[in-house]
């Protein structure tokens, strides 16, 4: 980071790396510094891409420390950013989250629409088949939570055989 002026745009990926990193360390402090900066420096760039990813992250962050209330609102917000931006990825990314969020707080219905509306924006688009597995995983979970267990099995089976062409061995295991 010391290599890089205020400015420069280099930045937002140096912060979104140190915070990938020190969510994987388990590092609270230092992951909500790099998610300040992230935040700070996306909205001096004015890019809805990555408005989007920061607010993603921070949904995520909210997720795993438990604090579901302050992550919904943040979570609808970066789909939305991501919607009209027309960055399917980022969109996909959010909805998924949004849909764990809705999970733990209780809302099934509410978690397997945000799911759907993940599958409908992810079909016939080019993007990482991790990020279609995830939400077919995510909607496994929640079909499974209603009772619907041959439905699940069914999205279990085709994420674990998305998770296994790609080798992402971690997600399969999930």
């Amino acid at each position: 980071l010391s290599l890089f002026q205020e400015d420069d745009p280099r930045r937002l990926h140096a912060h979104e790396a140190l915070e990938a990193i020190y969510r994987y360390l388990g590092r609270r402090r230092e992951r909500r510094m790099h998610l300040s900066s992230l935040r700070k420096l996306a909205r001096k760039q004015g890019q809805a891409k990555w408005a989007s990813q920061a607010l993603i992250r921070t949904a995520r962050l909210e997720l795993d420390e438990g604090v579901l209330a302050r992550g919904l609102p943040i979570a609808q917000k970066a789909a939305e950013i991501a919607r009209l931006a027309k960055n399917a990825p980022l969109e996909v990314e959010a909805l998924t989250v949004l849909a764990e969020i809705l999970r733990d707080l209780g809302d099934t219905q509410g978690a397997i629409t945000a799911c759907e509306r993940a599958l409908s924006v992810s079909a016939g688009k080019n993007l990482q088949p991790r990020l279609h597995a995830e939400v077919l995983r995510a909607k496994g979970v929640l079909l499974r939570y209603v009772g619907r267990v041959e439905e699940a099995v069914g999205f279990y089976v085709e994420a674990l055989a998305i998770f296994r062409a790609v080798g992402g061995r971690r997600r399969e295991a999930r």
